[in-house]
Parts: structure tokens; C-alpha cells; sequence
């Protein structure tokens, strides 16, 4: 969706409807009931095998629901208008099937002055990519590549209220909300749908390079 925009409720009753999403994914131990943990397919006749690096399925691994699950913000990689490539430290929500981010289109209250420049240049150049990984040892690391579609909202993005739950803390977030959210507030929501999943654990996922997981095509 380009140039559309939508219509979301006040502030309280975007922290109402935070507090239900919320109570809803604890209740359903955090994560959707409709996703199975999955890191192995069956063959015909044989064992299972890995999951092939670039497989969607990667995301319903315990390792990838994990780091989909921490406070690591992701690093959203993209081309801009002149070729050159990009990145940017972001919070992001994952909703079952898609990862979320959330910037201004405007926020007075805060003193945004102009909306995100980086908007009008995904929407003419979709194909981006992102990673969460750890800084501990042994490192994890969730690669994705997919493709953006934008859309504007009213006040504050509903995915954003939640990545402020979890980066943040519900008080955190709600009194984040309070603040920002005033009159004139838009945000534009940025949704990745995965195309490319790789994921590298080093200890039951190795490189390639180290005799482990190898892309089902050449990255």
C-alpha cells in the first residue's frame, strides 16, 4: 500500500488495545499460537535435515523466535535513490509473518519537522534486508531479505506501541505514548514480508565455510 492513509484510535485507547495485545501473547506463551517450532524437515524414507539457509521457515525456529522475541533492535539495510546503500538501527515488531517498523511522517510535539526521508526512497526501491544478531559468544545472528510496502496512520502505529512494550517495558511504553502522542502525530508503518531467511547460531547452525548450513541458492 502506497499514499493510503489509516485511521487508528486516540492514545488511550491505542494503550487499551496494547494492554490486550499484550495479556493475549502471554497467555499464549509470547508468541503466535499458529506458529510450531519447527529447525528440520522431514526426507522421504530418511532423517530429517536442516532447514536450508534462505528458507522462510527459519523464522519459526526456536533461535529465530528468540532473537525476534529480544530487546536487539534490527538493522534495516536498503538502496537509496542514488545507488548507494544504507542502514539504520531500528525497533521492530514481528507479527506472525511480517517484521514491522514504525517511523514519523509527523510529530509536532516532538519537534519532527519533515517526514522520514527514507519513506519516498523505499517505496521506489522495495528490496531490502535486516539482521538481529547477538554480541555474545557464541554469536546468533537472523539475516532477512524481503520486500517493503508503506503506509501512513493517524496518531501512532499499533506495531509500535508494541516494540515499545518490549524495548521499553509496558509503563515505558505507555508513557512514551503520552508524550508523543498529541495532535497531528502520523507515522508511517513499514512492512518487511520475508522472501530470504538465513540463521546462524554456531553451534547447531556453522557457515558454510566452517562445513555448515548452505543457502538452498547463492546468497
Amino acid at each position: 500500500m502506497t499514499g493510503k492513509s489509516i485511521k487508528t484510535p486516540g492514545v488511550g485507547g491505542r494503550i487499551q488495545i496494547l494492554a490486550r495485545m499484550r495479556v493475549s501473547l502471554k497467555r499464549r506463551g509470547g508468541q503466535d499460537t499458529n506458529v510450531r517450532l519447527i529447525d528440520r524437515i522431514p526426507t522421504k524414507g530418511g532423517p530429517t535435515m536442516q532447514l536450508p539457509q534462505g528458507d522462510v521457515r527459519l523464522l519459526h525456529t526456536e533461535a529465530a523466535q528468540r532473537l525476534l522475541r529480544s530487546q536487539i533492535p534490527a538493522r534495516f539495510a536498503f538502496v537509496w535513490s542514488d545507488g548507494t546503500p544504507r542502514v539504520i538501527p531500528t525497533w521492530f515488531h514481528w507479527n506472525g509473518t511480517e517484521i514491522v517498523t514504525a517511523t514519523y511522517a509527523a510529530g509536532p510535539a516532538i519537534g519532527i519537522r519533515h517526514a522520514a526521508q527514507r519513506v519516498k526512497v523505499l517505496r521506489a526501491h522495495p528490496h531490502v534486508a535486516l539482521t538481529i544478531d547477538t554480541d555474545g559468544f557464541p554469536p546468533e545472528a537472523l539475516t532477512v531479505r524481503g520486500v517493503a510496502t508503506v503506509d501512513e496512520v493517524d496518531g501512532l502505529a499499533p506495531e509500535y506501541l508494541l516494540a515499545a512494550s518490549r524495548y521499553l517495558g509496558e509503563a515505558g511504553a505507555a508513557e512514551l505514548a503520552s508524550a508523543v502522542d498529541q495532535p497531528g502525530t502520523r507515522q508511517y508503518r513499514i512492512v518487511v514480508r520475508p522472501t530470504w531467511v538465513g540463521l546462524i547460531d554456531f553451534r547447531t547452525r556453522l557457515p558454510s565455510v566452517q562445513g555448515g548450513v548452505t543457502a538452498a541458492e547463492n546468497p
